[in-house]
């Protein structure tokens, strides 16, 4: 994903990406659960569902902040610079 190798503005592959990562923060914010969270886009395919569970809360976790933080660093979140 473009924000992943233009995780912010000055980065040195921004101005190479700009229109990819503008709809790539569009993706994600759309992305974004109802209760402001991310979740994992993959699964262990049914196997230990009771340990992914865990784990995919876990990942959410994860997923939130670094969308989070993208979003901050692009001014991308309302009322927050």
């Amino acid at each position: 994903m473009p924000i992943q190798v233009a995780d912010r503005p000055g980065s040195a592959f921004f101005e190479v990406l700009r229109d990819n990562v503008s709809e790539n923060l569009d993706y994600e914010i759309s992305m974004q659960q109802e209760d402001g969270s991310w979740m994992p886009t993959w699964s262990w395919g049914g196997k230990h569902p009771d340990v992914w569970e865990k784990a995919k809360l876990e990942w959410a976790g994860v997923l939130t902040v670094d969308r989070l933080i993208t979003l901050k660093r692009y001014e991308r979140i309302k009322g927050m610079v």
